[in-house]
């Protein structure tokens, strides 16, 4: 049996007087189930798409959907950025 136990990344950042503390909980189905634990003390979430996986493109729509109503508070939804015309803009994950 394998447990994936990649650890969570967390920083803080300094933006003149504003402190934020952010949390990579990863996307991948497992990381998932972790999110609901962070729900309750958020002021904001960055939820970001990889620009060149198109096929799962629905899949994090999916998952963004549900989300976002437990989340109570700003989103901003964006796409890694990649250098080549092979990459989505977030109008193209977007309806």
């Amino acid at each position: 049996f394998l447990l994936n136990c990649t650890p969570i990344d967390q920083d803080e950042l300094i933006m003149g007087q504003i402190r934020f503390k952010t949390f990579d909980l990863g996307g991948h189905e497992g990381a998932r189930k972790l999110w609901q634990d962070y729900y309750s003390n958020i002021d904001g979430v960055v939820f970001l798409v990889d620009a060149l996986d198109q096929k799962r493109f629905q899949e994090a729509k999916a998952e963004l959907d549900v989300s976002v109503n437990l989340w109570h508070t700003t989103a901003a939804i964006a796409t890694t950025p990649h250098p080549t015309p092979r990459a989505s803009s977030l109008l193209c994950f977007s309806e």
